[in-house]
C-alpha cells in the first residue's frame, strides 16, 4: 500500500462584506481506470462502518454528534484502487461551516459515473455567508493498493480489516525509564 499524508487549511479573515462561500473542495480523488466501485463509509454500527455503495452525497445526519465519513475508496473486482481517509477530527471539520450555512452543507460528494471523491466542507446544499474570521484545517491520507498486499483496500467489507483501522486506531507511543 502506498500512501500520501495531506493537511489542508482554508483561513479566511475579517471582511467589511459579507461574504458567501458556495463550494469549497480542498481535496478531490479522481481515477481514469475503468470498471471501478465506489464506496464509502456512511456511518457506523457496532464500531463497524456501514459500507455505501455508489454514487452520493454524504452529509452529516447525525444529531447530537458526527456522522462518519472517514473513507471513500475506488476499487476493482482485483483488488486494485485508491481512497482517501481522514480522522474523526477531520470527519468533523467536514462540517465546519453548517452552522454557519444554518444547515448541513459539509459532504464528501462521490460520482461513480465520473470517477469522482469530493470532500466538500462546503457544498451545492447550503452555502454560508458570513463576515468573521475563520479558519479551520482537515488532514488524512489518500491510499493506493493494487490487490496484492496483505491489507489491499481501505475497507473490504467482510471482516474488520483494512487501513480504515489505521483512522480510528493510530498507533501509540509508550516511553518506559529503565532504573
Amino acid at each position: 500500500v502506498t500512501y500520501y499524508t495531506y493537511q489542508l487549511r482554508v483561513m479566511l479573515i475579517d471582511s467589511a462584506r459579507a461574504r458567501t462561500v458556495s463550494d469549497l473542495c480542498p481535496i478531490r480523488l479522481t481515477t481514469s481506470v475503468t470498471s471501478v466501485e465506489v464506496q464509502t463509509e456512511n456511518g457506523t454500527l457496532a464500531d463497524f462502518p456501514i459500507v455505501q455503495n455508489g454514487t452520493g452525497v454524504f452529509s452529516d445526519y447525525a444529531s447530537g454528534g458526527h456522522t462518519a465519513h472517514h473513507w471513500s475508496q475506488f476499487i476493482t473486482d482485483t483488488g486494485e484502487g485508491t481512497g482517501i481517509m481522514f480522522t474523526n477530527a477531520a470527519n468533523e471539520n467536514l462540517y465546519a461551516f453548517d452552522t454557519i450555512a444554518g444547515s448541513s452543507t459539509g459532504a464528501l460528494d462521490v460520482n461513480a459515473d465520473s470517477n469522482l471523491i469530493e470532500v466538500l466542507p462546503v457544498s451545492s446544499l447550503a452555502s454560508a455567508s458570513f463576515m468573521y474570521a475563520y479558519d479551520v484545517s482537515w488532514h488524512g491520507a489518500v491510499a493506493t493498493f493494487d490487490g496484492t498486499t496483505p491489507v489491499c483496500s481501505l475497507y473490504d467489507g467482510t471482516t474488520p480489516a483494512g487501513l480504515w483501522l489505521l483512522v480510528e486506531y493510530p498507533p501509540q507511543l509508550t516511553v518506559t525509564a529503565a532504573l
